[in-house]
């Protein structure tokens, strides 16, 4: 820090500048003072501006901001973990999400903490370069994130809640499910009064000989209707659906 009272002295006593005369004139401060007195007092007044930064003023944000990250990252620290943002932006909207981790651990930990079994289709980026899911995390970490499904999620249409498509059955009832209308191949599986495309896609996987099906593993749609895979919630009893097609994988 400058001393100002030991400038006014000094410039005051070698140069006899008084309060209220211009450094720039130096005849206006009486005529005594020479040319290089009103530079050094012009140097003096810049170097304390440069202190700044740049127009004199601190950046109290900043630095709140950097003691802030600071603390996280020292607390993150003594519990052996380590401090990450994670930023989002979707559809013009930006927010950011917090994460710690333990030290040690790689960014492919980090996403399956944040999606699970869906990780592998989030992608992390670093000033738009995409990150190495094995990259160890020991220190603090920023991450933009992107949304990478595989081509076939992303391309999947939306499930369908139909209307009724025909009157509501009550009671038990049978369910064709087409597999091949061209070769006449279906099968057909009884079901009751409020059944929904969930449990019969359930009774289809247990029906499998081989046990190697899932429920997942089958898409179903009105025969007949748009090629849209129905909502699991839907109840087949309720929209009257007695025939369905099972869709191709």
């Amino acid at each position: 820090m400058f001393d100002f009272d030991e400038i006014e002295e000094t410039v005051e006593k070698e140069g006899e500048w008084k309060e209220g005369a211009s450094a720039e004139s130096p005849s206006k401060a009486g005529g005594c003072g020479s040319l290089s007195d009103a530079v050094s007092v012009q140097k003096v007044s810049e170097e304390i501006k440069e202190q700044g930064d740049g127009d004199g003023m601190f950046d109290f944000d900043e630095i709140e901001a950097d003691a802030a990250q600071q603390a996280v990252t020292e607390r993150a620290k003594a519990d052996g973990t380590v401090p990450v943002e994670v930023r989002f932006v979707l559809q013009g909207e930006k927010w950011s999400r917090s994460f710690e981790v333990p030290a040690g651990s790689s960014v492919n930990f980090l996403r399956r903490e944040m999606a699970g079994e869906e990780a592998e289709w989030i992608q992390l980026y670093r000033f738009g370069r995409q990150v190495d899911p094995s990259e160890v995390l020991n220190k603090a970490a920023r991450f933009d994130f992107a949304f990478r499904p595989p081509a076939s999620v992303a391309s999947k249409p939306p499930p369908l809640c139909p209307e009724a498509v025909s009157p509501k059955w009550k009671g038990h009832a049978e369910v064709r499910v087409h597999i091949d209308h061209v070769l006449d191949l279906s099968h057909r599986f009884p079901v009751k009064e409020g059944t929904t495309i969930s449990e019969l896609k359930a009774a289809m996987a247990s029906s499998d000989p081989t046990s190697a099906s899932r429920p997942e593993d089958f898409e179903l749609c009105i025969t007949g209707g748009p090629r849209k895979p129905l909502a699991g919630n839907v109840v087949l009893s309720e929209v009257g659906l007695w025939q369905l097609d099972l869709l191709p994988p």
